[in-house]
């Protein structure tokens, strides 16, 4: 996705979940007050104002910032870098017992035998 495409999605997803706050904000009769935040003995529409508003921080930062991939350097030091090309574990030829056996001790070169 491009910068334009994670900065518009960022700004939907915060749009969306500060507007399903102010919505929970329209729904209660004194629109939010720091006595119900702060009531810990019941739920209360500010605690789910309050937990729209964080998630809609945490999601616009996640789409901004989640799409990104890290940048592989093939050279010496980096992960996966090997300075034999024929090295490889694909490339080893030979297969091994443990691996290759079905249960019975005969290997998978042996299709039909148990």
């Amino acid at each position: 996705m491009s910068r334009k495409g994670r900065i518009l999605a960022s700004v939907v997803a915060v749009a969306g979940f500060w507007g399903a706050a102010f919505l929970g904000m329209l729904n209660d009769i004194d629109f939010f007050s720091l006595e119900d935040l702060f009531d810990t003995t019941e739920l209360h529409h500010e605690h789910i104002v309050v937990v729209l508003f964080a998630l809609g921080i945490i999601a616009g930062i996640g789409l901004f910032f989640g799409e990104r991939r890290p940048i592989r350097r093939a050279g010496p030091g980096s992960a996966g870098y090997s300075s034999d090309e024929s090295s490889g574990p694909d490339d080893s030829g030979s297969s091994n017992a443990s691996e290759s056996s079905n249960g019975s001790g005969s290997t998978d070169s042996e299709p039909g035998r148990r």
